[in-house]
């Protein structure tokens, strides 16, 4: 019997260095059921085997030293060791302008799959239904019937709307046509970076707001899911909690960038903002 051959691990299709770590340790343990979180600890050099839970859980964080030893476990090209370094300081900046710049690093690499958005194509935010058609044109073959297409969003917009979205899209370099006649993302994951503040992102935001309000009523309890918290924190604790959203937003990316077959356009919104003003004073 020929031995299976091992499933090449690709560390571009990852946007978080945890889910990295976690299903490159799946894969060899599928591959090898003795590997263990022991056997790790001992190639990568750290004492306890729970130390590696703990990375996985968000709870510890990992220096350079230890992240170029990890490479050096996973056997990691000179490429991929770059990317796993450059994902680790992008995944554990503490401000906006470590992870703009960080973010920059990443793109360099040709197989990243996130692209910053730059302020000369912020015109695609305007209108909430110009990024809904465009996630919608991946997966429904499109032959130029505009009011088919302005049917398929919730709410239904007009062929007239439809026909608007497919031309800036184009014109942006957001969709290309393909040989068959039909149309095709050009990147699949688009970012703002974390400095945005142009009036169309602030636009964008209300009206995807204002859709998911309007979910409530729009859709049945099983077809919508919207929850809520309301909590008493700190501001250092609040910090923790918006990197843990960063964090949960790449790992959704990283879930359905794998999906073979689309069926559906989903906006997924995050939201988390004061109620109170702080104990002693206004806010800074």
């Amino acid at each position: 019997m020929q031995p299976t051959p091992k499933t090449p691990f690709d560390v571009f299709a990852f946007l978080d260095y945890r889910n990295l770590l976690r299903q490159w340790y799946a894969q060899k343990k599928a591959e090898n059921p003795r590997f263990s979180y022991r056997l790790l600890a001992r190639k990568v050099g750290y004492s306890s085997a729970g130390f590696f839970t703990l990375i996985l859980q968000g709870k510890s964080n990992i220096s350079l030293t230890m992240a170029d030893r990890f490479a050096e476990a996973m056997k990691l090209k000179k490429k991929e060791r770059e990317y796993l370094l450059a994902l680790i300081l992008f995944n554990q900046a503490k401000d906006a302008g470590e992870k703009e710049r960080y973010q920059r690093k990443l793109e360099s690499f040709t197989a990243f799959k996130v692209k910053h958005l730059g302020p000369e194509r912020f015109r695609f935010l305007e209108k909430w239904y110009y990024i809904a058609v465009r996630e919608l044109l991946t997966f429904m073959p499109f032959r130029g019937d505009f009011k088919a297409l302005g049917a398929m969003l919730e709410p239904p917009i007009s062929a007239e709307q439809a026909e608007e979205a497919l031309s800036l899209l184009l014109e942006l370099g957001m969709v290309i046509r393909t040989a068959q006649g039909g149309y095709a993302r050009v990147d699949s994951v688009l970012s703002t970076g974390y400095q945005a503040r142009a009036p169309e992102v602030e636009g964008f935001f209300k009206a995807m707001h204002q859709l998911g309000g309007e979910a409530l009523t729009r859709f049945p309890r099983e077809e919508r899911n919207l929850s809520w918290l309301t909590l008493s924190t700190t501001r250092a604790k609040y910090k923790e909690i918006i990197e843990e959203l960063r964090a949960f937003r790449l790992r959704i990316l990283e879930m359905v960038e794998n999906e073979p077959k689309e069926e559906m356009v989903y906006q997924f919104n995050f939201e988390i903002f004061p109620l109170s003003k702080p104990v002693g004073g206004k806010p800074k």
